[in-house]
């Protein structure tokens, strides 16, 4: 009878850890969950943002009938006074989803770098602007400024192509309510718009 209560405490005890084990897991998914989601809302917002001014301009050329070769001059002027900085929580937000997918990691980090360095070149294209409209003259030689305008303009068109494939992502992998779904799937077959992506991240690198 002893040894009968003995192994009925030692199975209610093992039980009982298995029992506590499994909360605590339970508790932590849906706490990570909740992480997610609130990083994947920050991010998404600064991405969208990005691809509405890069399509919007992309329009408002069309409308002004703006030449190719007079395009990266033009782009940059717009863009050194549209371009959307990016918020205080967004690189936090962008490392907490780095986990969620290989692809998704690369294109938030080809992102956030591309972006970094388009944010510097325009620093020097505003600056030439604000020197003209002070002055009348133009602070460097028109052909390194032509030279920084192009950059800007490719690398403006990347940055978005990146955000919008991040986005997407985004909002089947963490904003989804069937996300495991898609985590699982992604694993054995890529739509379009994956191979898209893919095919971006081939180009990039």
């Amino acid at each position: 009878m002893g040894l009968i209560l003995k192994w009925q405490t030692l199975v209610g005890s093992i039980l009982g850890g298995f029992f506590a084990l499994g909360t605590a897991l339970i508790v932590a998914r849906s706490a990570r969950r909740r992480d997610e989601q609130a990083a994947a809302i920050i991010v998404t917002a600064t991405l969208a943002a990005v691809g509405v001014v890069s399509e919007t301009l992309a329009a408002l050329s069309a409308q002004e009938d703006i030449t190719e070769e007079d395009f990266p001059l033009w782009f940059a002027e717009k863009i050194a006074h549209l371009h959307p900085s990016m918020p205080s929580l967004f690189d936090a937000s962008a490392a907490r989803l780095i986990s969620v997918d290989i692809s998704l990691a690369a294109h938030l980090s080809l992102f956030q770098q591309i972006y970094s360095q388009t944010e510097y070149v325009l620093k020097r294209i505003s600056d030439d602007y604000e020197y003209f409209h002070k002055h009348g003259k133009a602070f460097r030689p028109q052909d390194i400024m032509m030279a920084d305008c192009r950059i800007v303009t490719k690398n403006f068109h990347l940055a978005a192509e990146h955000a919008d494939c991040a986005v997407y992502l985004v909002s089947i992998l963490v904003l989804s309510k069937i996300a495991f779904l898609y985590r699982l799937k992604r694993h054995v077959w890529k739509n379009k718009k994956e191979k898209e992506c893919t095919d971006i991240l081939k180009g990039t690198s």
